[in-house]
């Protein structure tokens, strides 16, 4: 059975791929990838993280005809409705500037995900993964704990449009699944930090900057921390 991952080229969706292409019962992995050289920046992306002799016989490569989220001809499409059961999504541009209007083309792209999970000429859909963000509860009042259920107030999330447009998101999928039967769930993702293999994340986030900046300044923040392995961090302040 086929796999459909976006996002491969990220720093989360590296990690996600490599986890596939070592599964056994895995076939081929589908990966859209835009831009020019899709198939080189993929493997480029995956051999600075990772080895691993499974990856040329597993990856198929995707190109995003003319860039546009979600376009596949027909030949692929037809290989995916007959031979998909996971769809992870974990493409979404990360950029705190942009409004939430800006999100509109990535929102009809998840739609255009599910309804492919939908499709599927399987005895059952497609599994669905949407990889949301815990930004979307980061600011909810008075809670030590956040219930793993839907969100209903914007004012839970932090105000970026890139959060705000994780929030949407996350109703689009839950009204999938309450109105169309989809097999689909929303996973909110926290601070990706380095492996324990090989220590990598990627370096234009805070933490590693922050990190980086304490060769220079030859300090580091003074914060009470508790990480418990295992488990979601916990902090105290």
């Amino acid at each position: 059975m086929a796999q459909l991952l976006t996002g491969a080229t990220g720093s989360l969706g590296v990690h996600i791929l490599a986890a596939l292409v070592e599964r056994h019962d895995v076939e081929w992995v589908y990966c859209p990838v835009r831009g020019p050289k899709p198939a080189q920046r993929l493997e480029d992306a995956f051999n600075g993280r990772f080895k691993s002799s499974k990856y040329a016989e597993k990856v198929k490569v995707i190109t995003d005809e003319g860039g546009k989220p979600g376009v596949v001809n027909e030949a692929t499409k037809e290989k995916l409705l007959r031979h998909l059961t996971l769809i992870i999504h974990a493409a979404w541009p990360v950029n705190f500037q942009l409004s939430l209007a800006s999100f509109r083309p990535h929102l009809r792209h998840l739609q255009s995900l599910i309804q492919l999970s939908l499709d599927v000429r399987l005895p059952q859909p497609a599994r669905m993964l949407f990889c949301s963000s815990m930004g979307v509860a980061l600011n909810t009042p008075n809670q030590r704990r956040i219930m793993e259920e839907p969100i209903a107030d914007f004012r839970q999330g932090t105000g970026s449009g890139y959060t705000q447009s994780k929030l949407v998101a996350e109703h689009v999928v839950q009204k999938a699944v309450e109105d169309f039967g989809a097999w689909a769930c929303n996973l909110r993702i926290g601070q990706i930090v380095g492996d324990t293999k090989l220590g990598l994340w990627n370096e234009n986030e805070a933490p590693p900057l922050m990190i980086r900046s304490a060769l220079s300044l030859g300090s580091l923040p003074s914060l009470d921390i508790v990480c418990i392995p295992g488990t979601h961090q916990r902090y105290r302040f």
